[in-house]
């Protein structure tokens, strides 16, 4: 009896002792996922020196953007071309639509690209029978297309046809048999590039390198969702094309002060000013008009400076954008120059001028135009812009918190919903002076391009842009305003 209960517990801890090996071993080796083979192993590496631009990506930021921003309709209204087609521009994101990973390497001097996407089964399987998926051609219902030994050919109005060529699961892309062979033979020796040495550390979705004569490379680093894109860039080797004094010449200042931005503004610039020949050549020729020595200006002119465009200004009864220039820190020069330009150039709008409060020197007037130049020892104000668009802004860290402490040599801030209102406030002044109105013409005819950017501009959203220095800056576009939402 006792050797069969030690039989029964033998084979009962003994079928413990299995099970739970088995177990470990599915957990090892079941739950461990498959090392997946990166698109951009396909691409040959280009020999040193040699200019190129390379796209890596896992997802597809272009695709957020295109359907975000009809980026054919922006590309074709901001360059006023025309009669160029850009549907092989929605073809290619018709093609990047869906690939959980993308690699393309351009050669410029060789007239060479290597393109490997690693799409959907679906995708895959359509083109593995030798036919195009229906999203690839929706914009390009045109293309001609045939299958041979494995390899769509796809004909376009370029000089080469594009072939594809689906092997294991990532499609390979080229122009000519031989490039698709050297991609099959880089992956066939299962080479690993992924950790490829970047420039803009830390992990990202995508990134854009490129490599010009000189030995100078860029790269462009992002990751995206649906509602906004983040990117940081840097630049190597420019050395080679500027000294090192004009190198490290703008140096970074931290915003701060007592910056007022309009509550509706469309665009904020901020820059450091330094001494150049271009900056002292322009001084001469604006102190001439102001009646200003051009040392004093110059010197007035050094330092930070912000340029905002929003809120309003009355000129001569038509309610335009406001305009302001902030020059922080002038103390006392800045109250100089300021009554001097009052006092020599528009000494017949005295009777108008208001004081501003907080500020010593200068002031505002709102007829014919309104009119704001003044200064303190903290500040000097600018611009054609209201009275109530002063009071009523916003602080630096309130309107810009992205820019407020931060160290930037310069910045731009972009709301586009804002811009496209502004270009059609512009736009109804002129259908006010406009002849063609009166003889029953629709102004549209003659703006159509402007009018269909404005819709453009609309959907937009928000950028913001800061460089830190003139080879490392940082990106953030919101896709939609929340203006845009409401």
């Amino acid at each position: 009896m006792r050797n069969v209960r030690s039989k029964s517990s033998l084979v009962f801890w003994s079928s413990c002792v299995v099970a739970l090996a088995i177990l470990i071993c599915g957990l090892i080796f079941l739950g461990k996922p498959l090392r997946e083979e990166a698109a951009i192993n396909a691409l040959p590496i280009p020999e040193e020196g040699e200019p190129y631009v390379l796209y890596v990506e896992e997802g597809s930021t272009l695709l957020h953007i295109k359907e975000t921003v009809a980026v054919d309709n922006l590309l074709s209204l901001v360059l006023s071309i025309k009669d160029v087609n850009f549907k092989s521009v929605d073809m290619l994101l018709s093609m990047l639509e869906g690939s959980k990973n993308t690699a393309c390497l351009v050669l410029p001097r060789d007239r060479k690209f290597y393109l490997a996407i690693k799409p959907d089964h679906e995708i895959l399987h359509t083109i593995s029978l030798g036919k195009l998926p229906a999203k690839w051609i929706e914009a390009y219902p045109d293309v001609s297309y045939e299958f041979v030994d494995g390899i769509v050919k796809v004909n376009t109005s370029q000089s080469n046809p594009i072939l594809i060529l689906p092997y294991r699961d990532i499609l390979l892309v080229s122009s000519s048999m031989d490039d698709l062979d050297i991609m099959k033979h880089n992956l066939d020796n299962e080479r690993d590039i992924s950790s490829f040495e970047w420039l803009v550390q830390g992990e990202w979705s995508g990134r854009l390198r490129c490599n010009v004569p000189a030995n100078i490379q860029g790269e462009l680093a992002w990751i995206c969702d649906d509602e906004k894109l983040n990117a940081k860039w840097k630049i190597q080797g420019i050395e080679g094309l500027l000294s090192k004094e004009q190198v490290s010449l703008p140096r970074p200042e931290k915003w701060s002060g007592n910056y007022i931005l309009p509550s509706q503004s469309s665009l904020a610039l901020g820059l450091t000013m330094i001494d150049t020949p271009q900056l002292a050549k322009g001084v001469s020729s604006l102190a001439g008009t102001l009646g200003v020595n051009p040392d004093k200006l110059l010197e007035f002119l050094r330092g930070q400076v912000i340029f905002s465009l929003g809120g309003e200004a009355n000129v001569f009864t038509f309610n335009l954008p406001g305009v302001l220039f902030q020059f922080p820190n002038r103390k006392e020069l800045g109250k100089e120059i300021v009554d001097y330009i009052w006092e020599n150039r528009l000494q017949s709008l005295l009777i108008n001028r208001s004081p501003l409060e907080g500020f010593e020197s200068g002031g505002v007037i709102e007829l014919p135009v309104s009119l704001v130049l003044a200064s303190s020892e903290e500040m000097t104000l600018l611009g054609l812009i209201s009275n109530d668009a002063i009071l009523n802004g916003l602080t630096l860290d309130r309107a810009l918190p992205a820019v407020a402490g931060k160290e930037y040599i310069f910045w731009a801030d972009v709301d586009f919903r804002s811009i496209a209102a502004d270009i059609e406030r512009l736009l109804s002044v002129n259908k006010a002076f406009s002849t063609q109105v009166s003889a029953g013409i629709d102004i549209r005819e003659n703006f159509s391009k402007l009018y269909k950017a404005i819709e453009t501009l609309k959907n937009a959203g928000h950028l913001f842009m800061g460089l830190q220095s003139i080879t490392d800056g940082e990106l953030l576009w919101q896709y939609k305003s929340p203006q845009a939402n409401n």
